[in-house]
């Protein structure tokens, strides 16, 4: 990308900028799409969502997928901020063992580290 740009071809307003998404923003690549759960391991989609293809077509590089609250939430009434099957228990950044709030729990700690320029949730 950064060639790229210094041979004046421009992707778009965000040419180059790495992001995370949320593991349940559909993409078309190696990258899984499980929401948490181990039942959609290695499942493909035809294609980008249009939230991913906006964001390639901006001229992100979508680094990989942060965890979240399996099936954001939407699995029980009583379920844990930042949990999920396929990998485990995401915490605060900078309070040990404590709740990171919210099914984008991974994008919000994976920001307040500094692991990309930005990350997307859903929230």
């Amino acid at each position: 990308m950064d060639a790229m740009r210094a041979n004046g071809t421009v992707l778009g307003p965000l040419h180059g900028i790495p992001i995370l998404i949320k593991n349940n923003i559909a993409t078309a690549d190696k990258m899984n799409n499980t929401a948490g759960s181990y039942a959609l391991v290695g499942a493909k989609v035809p294609r980008d969502s249009a939230m991913a293809a906006k964001l390639r077509k901006a001229g992100v590089v979508i680094l990989g997928k942060t965890n979240l609250s399996q099936w954001a939430n939407y699995r029980s009434n009583n379920s844990s901020n930042g949990w999920s099957a396929t990998t485990g228990q995401a915490y605060a950044a900078y309070y040990p063992m404590e709740d990171p709030s919210g099914s984008s729990s991974g994008s919000g700690v994976a920001s307040s580290v500094g692991l990309a320029l930005a990350t997307l949730g859903t929230e």
